[in-house]
This record gives structure tokens, sequence and C-alpha cells, in this order.
């Protein structure tokens, strides 16, 4: 959890981040952007005038999501930390679904100078409560994904503001304020959290949000892993994840295909009623990074706390179908 006055809500993420770069400008940072981040939270830093950007990757042949402990210390060891240094990174891919070790990241930027952690939480949030003992110096998310109103908000730590030099309020105003009519709305959370536990237990708002998400993501990740092993199991599709994908992912299966588009794959799943998409989803650096089609990207299914293992089952069978269509014809 965190401290109201530390804690800022916005008419959206991408508003929040356009202005925390703005008041970066004024510091002259250096920024360390990882490949692995949504666009909303790359172009901002990418057009700060007066900072230096470096670039490191989450791709990697065994672990395509994951940050290198190892780059990540190369990478802050080559800049001068005379000037603020912050360390921006996705907590999930939104292409991959990779969960990236937020405290391991949080860890190494607290051993230099000057550095900051700058953690975009958007991906993990819709379906993993947020947990900020692993002391970020930002964080980010949409709360829509959060089964809220439209809008964004980010914590920052103490010494997060005292780098924006501006006070919360003054913040929050230029973040085009708080839409209060809207937000009135997330006491309906609340009600469907309970839905989601079903039982009669009494527990305290915060309880009720660990247990209720924690619940949400143990009813999804099963069903996503079956996805992903059937994907990995294919031999006209490949799953874009690290070896241990089984281990740090959220419920969301990417893969290219072999033989046939992935739009075509998308078309084919969409005609029968399975909503996915295929694209670089907004992540361009990775997708690059990938190699991936740019015009086709991978296609990606998310699975939700509601859906089921027959839904699965359902789409393991249309991917049966349409996948063996990349087969060779027998003589």
């Amino acid at each position: 959890g965190c401290k109201p006055e530390e804690c800022v809500v916005g008419v959206s993420s991408r508003v929040i981040v356009n202005n925390v770069a703005k008041e970066l400008y004024k510091v002259s940072p250096n920024i360390v952007l990882c490949n692995n981040n949504h666009i909303t939270h790359l172009a901002p830093f990418e057009n700060i005038m007066t900072a230096t950007v470096t670039r490191i990757s989450a791709t990697h042949h065994t672990k395509p999501g994951l940050v290198s402990p190892s780059d990540l210390h190369h990478v802050l060891r080559s800049l001068s930390h005379s000037r603020p240094t912050i360390v921006v990174v996705a907590h999930v891919s939104n292409l991959l679904g990779e969960i990236l070790p937020i405290s391991e990241v949080t860890s190494i930027c607290s051993q230099y100078p000057n550095t900051y952690s700058f953690i975009d939480g958007v991906a993990y949030a819709s379906s993993s409560y947020v947990d900020l003992s692993s002391k970020p110096d930002f964080y980010t998310v949409s709360l829509y994904k959060m089964l809220c109103p439209q809008a964004g908000a980010m914590y920052a730590s103490p010494r997060g503001w005292e780098l924006l030099q501006v006070d919360k309020d003054t913040f929050e105003h230029s973040c085009g304020g708080t839409n209060w009519p809207a937000l009135s709305g997330i006491v309906a959370m609340k009600s469907y959290l309970k839905v989601v536990m079903n039982d009669d237990i009494q527990r305290t708002d915060r309880q009720l949000i660990v247990d209720a998400y924690t619940k949400m993501f143990s009813l999804s990740y099963p069903l996503g892993l079956k996805l992903r092993r059937y994907i990995a199991s294919h031999p006209h599709a490949t799953l874009l994840a690290s070896q241990n994908y089984e281990s740090c992912c959220k419920p969301i299966v990417s893969f290219t295909t072999k033989g046939i588009t992935p739009s075509e794959v998308v078309n084919f799943l969409t005609a029968r009623g399975v909503v996915c998409k295929n694209g670089n989803m907004m992540s361009p650096l990775m997708a690059r990074d990938l190699r991936l089609c740019p015009t086709e990207g991978a296609v990606r299914l998310s699975i939700a706390h509601y859906n089921t293992e027959a839904e699965v089952d359902y789409v393991i069978s249309l991917l049966h179908e349409v996948l063996s269509r990349t087969a060779p014809a027998k003589l």
C-alpha cells in the first residue's frame, strides 16, 4: 500500500507519464529505457530533449521478457550519476506476459547514487494486486484495467516527488485533475470483488483486494498455462516466452505462426467467437527485437478469471484446425 499523499490520479496513465517527462526536462536526466515498455512509457521519455537515453534489452534467447541483472549493472556503471538516472521498465510485458521481478530492478537501482526506478504496472495490475514492498520510486497503473472507471494513477516515493520538484496538488491539476464523478464508480469495485470471493468472510478493504486479486490470478493462470503449453508443442507455432514461462507469466499468450499469417489466424478465431488480436501490442521495441513482422506482429490471446477450461479447450481445438492447414500436403 501507500499513503494518500504519495499517490496522484489523472485522466489517464498516458497523461501522467507525459507530465512526469515534462518535469524531468528540468533536471536533464539519464533515461534507461527497457524494450519491454508500452509505447505510452517509451515516447514521453524518449522525447525529453535534455535527456540522455540509453536502451536496455529484455530480449534474450532463454529469457525474452526479463532484464538481465548484469546488463542493468553494466549500463548503470557506464553513466555519470551527477544528474538523475531513471530506469523505466514494465512490470509485465504487454506483448509477452512475462512478469519482471521488479524487486531485483529496484534493488539494483538502490545501489547507484541518484538513480530512480520507474515501473509501468498497467499490464500487471489487470489481474494481480500491486505490492509496493519492493520500493519502486514511481509506479503507474490504469484504473480501468483494475475494474475501476477510466483514469490513471501513479505512486511516487517521497524522493520521487522531490525529484519532480512539484507538489502533488499542482501535478495532479496538470494531469487534467481528478474526474470525481467518474471515480465515484470505484465503490462498485468492492461489490464485484465480494462476488469474486463468494463467501461470508468479513475482510478489511485491503484484504478483500488482496484475496480477490489472488483468486482471480489463480483462476486464470492454469488456463493460460494450458494454452501456452499447447502453443509451445505445436510445430507450426512459436510461443513468445522465456524457457521458464511456467513460473513467471501472466495469462497472456502470444505466438507467431508458420505458413499462415497472424492476421489470418485472428480472422479465423474471431469469426468463431474468440476475441483476440495481432500486432505488436503497443510494444514496438520488443516486437522489433524479436524480429516480428512489422505489419503482422504476433497473435495474442488473453485469459481472464471468468474464462472457463471449456472455453480454452474450444480455442485449442480451433487453433489445431487452423494451424493444421499449414501442414504440407501428403503425396
